[in-house]
Parts: structure tokens; C-alpha cells; sequence
């Protein structure tokens, strides 16, 4: 079965009936290195969060705290991204 469309009968990416409009951000802290008991992006992160929310609330927000390890960073960012 062959599917086809004109550029007319799909919605541009613009019309806001598609595909809302709404600005996100995602902020990022970091789990603690593996030789220290604390990252302070961790705590610093949420905070910085909840007063972005406070002052801009038409904003989302997110929030992720990334682990540190070589790999593993790397690819909850790539899920974090996806997710949206």
C-alpha cells in the first residue's frame, strides 16, 4: 500500500492547531563523580528550577539530574530530548 500526501493536505509545522507553542527548557544538574559524596548542581538545579517557574509560568520547566559516568550521560540526555 503506497501512502501519498500533497504539501497542502499536511499541516505546516507552524499552525498552531498542529503543534502548540510553548517554550521549554530543560535544565540540567549532575549526579555526584564517582570520589565525591555531593554534586552541587544536584540541589542547585530544582532551585533554580522552582524560581524559573515562579517568574516566567508560561514556561515549562524540567528538570534532570544526569548521571556522571562516561556512557551513561550521555544517553538519559538523548532520552530526555526524546521524551518531549
Amino acid at each position: 500500500m503506497t501512502v501519498c500526501a500533497t504539501a497542502a493536505s499536511i499541516p505546516a509545522l507552524t499552525d498552531d492547531s498542529f503543534m502548540p507553542h510553548r517554550t521549554s527548557i530543560l535544565l540540567t544538574g549532575f549526579a555526584p563523580f564517582p570520589t565525591q559524596p555531593v554534586n552541587a548542581t544536584a540541589a542547585l538545579a530544582p532551585a533554580i528550577a522552582a524560581a524559573a517557574r515562579r517568574a516566567f509560568p508560561d514556561v515549562r520547566v524540567r528538570v534532570e539530574i544526569l548521571p556522571t559516568e562516561w556512557r551513561a550521560g550521555p544517553w538519559r540526555m538523548e532520552d530526555c530530548l526524546l521524551s518531549e
